[in-house]
């Protein structure tokens, strides 16, 4: 398969982005609520997010109704613990002014790749990621054909490759959005049933605002205290643990 630099027409973009799980090394990662986690634990189930709750309202604009209907699991590519992830997906600025209760709390948990590799090639759940150009509300024909720049992490394709919706429905965001390097799981029902070698594989780093030894005193007070032998050991400090002051 060609570089994403080297890419030159529409098609050969979506194939590309069809084809995360190639291109993605070490972990990927969700951010979500301790009490999200705790129920994918109990239940083994990962609920869905929908367009109709993103906060990208650019895209949900002008992606197609059938894209749009559709539920996703949104993935951060980058192994790498993120501060702006944290602030933007991770309940910084959510907790400070919060009790400290298990849905205040947030966390972000890590897949290793060659699991979610493997469940992927073995299930029924179709992976994608998202490539980022400069979109305007008021997307026309011109906006369509236009020479952009297209970029997927840190390298850009400069080969002015069209925009056509009805192929990249789902695939394209803003610009402004390209640091959260996204990776999509397309389940066929609303929630994905992940198996016990993706569970096993799971890592877990609770919110800078939120040391592990309180997440889990947290969750011995609470009824989800029979889970805690298999939520000790995902369990890790995050990298910016004491320089977020509550």
């Amino acid at each position: 398969m060609k570089a994403f630099s080297d890419l030159t027409d529409t098609q050969e973009l979506k194939d590309y982005l069809d084809r995360p799980l190639d291109h993605a090394r070490g972990t990927v990662s969700h951010y979500t609520r301790l009490t999200s986690l705790l129920s994918i634990l109990q239940s083994g189930t990962i609920r869905c997010s929908s367009f109709e709750n993103t906060n990208d309202r650019l895209e949900y604009n002008l992606i197609s109704d059938a894209v749009r209907e559709r539920g996703f699991v949104s993935l951060a590519r980058s192994s790498e613990e993120s501060f702006g992830m944290w602030a933007m997906y991770g309940g910084l600025g959510k907790e400070r002014n919060s009790g400290r209760t298990l849905k205040d709390i947030w966390v972000k948990i890590s897949f290793r790749v060659d699991s979610l590799r493997r469940f992927v090639q073995e299930g029924s759940v179709r992976a994608s990621m998202v490539a980022y150009t400069s979109l305007t509300p008021q997307f026309s024909g011109a906006d369509r054909d236009a020479r952009r720049v297209y970029f997927c992490g840190s390298v850009k394709n400069t080969k002015g490759i069209a925009l056509d919706w009805s192929i990249l429905s789902g695939y394209i965001k803003d610009s402004a959005w390209k640091y959260e390097q996204e990776l999509r799981l397309w389940p066929e029902d609303d929630g994905i049933s992940l198996d016990d070698g993706l569970l096993d594989s799971m890592q877990v780093t609770p919110s800078p605002l939120c040391r592990v030894k309180d997440c889990i005193a947290l969750v011995e007070q609470s009824t989800f205290s029979s889970l805690l032998p298999r939520l000790r050991p995902m369990l890790s400090e995050s990298r910016y643990a004491g320089c977020y002051k509550v």
